[in-house]
């Protein structure tokens, strides 16, 4: 068997008598020995008793290309599950508690910066000393960091708005918008938890019974509640 120099650099998977296959660029081969480097940069030497066989790469560099096209495909879409819980004030029932469900479905990596956009669904239940209301909200959002630096915590600022349907037909549903300010941490590279302060407005109708010379009347009145709390989410 005769080997010769290879002048150029070629990838190839090299088949050793082992079973085991070794991918890289051929740098070096004679009849003794075959240097190899791999695509981070190590090399090997191998002797040239134990090869069996060079195949071409060609087929597995389409197939990781293949794989790396889907991978970035899936990676354009991204879940965040956030749930908030506070104190609320709605007039005509003074304050209360208030707690906030969200699942939302974007994007993660806008412009490369890690900038999450997209839509939410979520469920809102407002508890107070006479009554309780519930929504489901629609929102937009958007959850930005600012001043990263490539670090794993960083500052991170979120804005959220859409329209609260009310569940129960005695009240009714409406605008609703909110903030939250906080701190980002990179659990890897698809994954980041989120804790932060969360204020929030929500536009409603409630319904509420008047007595005027011993008749009740029922009267729906417009209003806003007001809500602040603490978020937890986690990116994945």
């Amino acid at each position: 068997m005769c080997f010769a120099l290879i002048a150029s650099v070629h990838a190839e998977v090299i088949v050793l008598r082992s079973g085991q296959k070794v991918k890289g660029d051929i740098l070096f081969q004679n009849e003794e020995v075959m240097i190899i480097r791999k695509k981070d940069g190590s090399r090997y030497q191998f002797p040239a008793s134990e090869i069996l066989r060079v195949e071409t790469n060609a087929q597995d560099e389409h197939d990781d290309m293949e794989k790396t096209a889907s991978a970035v495909r899936v990676r354009k879409v991204d879940c965040y599950a956030a749930v908030d819980g506070g104190a609320a004030y709605l007039p005509y029932h003074g304050w209360g508690g208030t707690t906030r469900l969200e699942l939302m479905l974007g994007s993660h990596n806008l412009l490369g910066k890690r900038i999450f956009l997209g839509g939410s669904v979520g469920y809102q239940a407002s508890v107070y000393a006479d009554k309780n209301y519930h929504w489901i909200p629609l929102q937009l959002v958007a959850q930005v960091p600012i001043l990263r630096e490539d670090k794993r915590w960083y500052p991170k600022v979120g804005v959220n708005v859409g329209y609260a349907f009310a569940t129960n037909k005695e009240w009714g549903g409406g605008m609703c918008a909110g903030v939250n300010v906080g701190c980002g941490y990179d659990i890897n590279q698809r994954s980041s938890l989120l804790l932060a302060v969360v204020a929030g407005w929500q536009q409603t109708r409630i319904n509420t019974i008047e007595t005027i010379n011993g008749t009740a009347y029922q009267n729906y009145i417009g209003c806003s509640q007001l809500h602040i709390g603490a978020r937890v989410g986690i990116q994945f």
